[in-house]
């Protein structure tokens, strides 16, 4: 009996073993397919279905043939819109944390964090880097950030200039 059990593992063996190689062939090659179609995503997702790269130069601007691009509106509210559920599920992070966790540059979400901070949506507690954001509890600013920057030289130093000229 014994005998005739390995002459049947003589005659199978070989055939069991070519069907494995068989199947570890086609789970790599389909393997293989897979990686490149990802890969393939990546840089899609990455360049965008415009082409613009996401390299950035001088001003971290997102640049298309040497020429800036400039975010869309619909681009800057939902870039807002993830940055307000992010802040609201992780209260109390920082600028550089919440930019990791979104996949983000902190210049990225400088405009739209600045939004929701004169919407009232998000309020900001420190100042410069330490500063930690938290979901709503702002109040809503009267003025627009481009309105801020304008009267930014109206402080101490600009008013002694005026006195001098008196």
């Amino acid at each position: 009996m014994t005998s005739v059990n390995q002459q049947i593992e003589q005659r199978v063996r070989p055939v069991v073993q070519r069907r494995i190689q068989q199947l570890v062939s086609e789970l790599t090659d389909e393997l293989s397919a897979l990686v490149r179609q990802a890969a393939a995503d990546v840089v899609q997702e990455t360049l965008g279905t415009n082409g613009a790269s996401r390299s950035r130069g001088r001003g971290g601007a997102l640049r298309l043939g040497g020429k800036r691009i400039r975010r869309s509106p619909d681009q800057l509210a939902a870039t807002a819109d993830r940055l307000r559920s992010y802040i609201a599920q992780n209260p109390g992070q920082r600028m550089e944390q919440i930019g990791e966790a979104l996949g983000s540059t902190t210049r990225e979400l400088r405009r739209p964090l600045g939004q929701l901070i004169d919407e009232g949506q998000i309020r900001r507690e420190g100042e410069k880097r330490a500063s930690r954001y938290y979901a709503g509890g702002g109040r809503k600013s009267k003025k627009s950030s481009a309105s801020r920057k304008r009267t930014k030289s109206t402080g101490r130093r600009a008013s002694r200039k005026k006195r001098s000229r008196k």
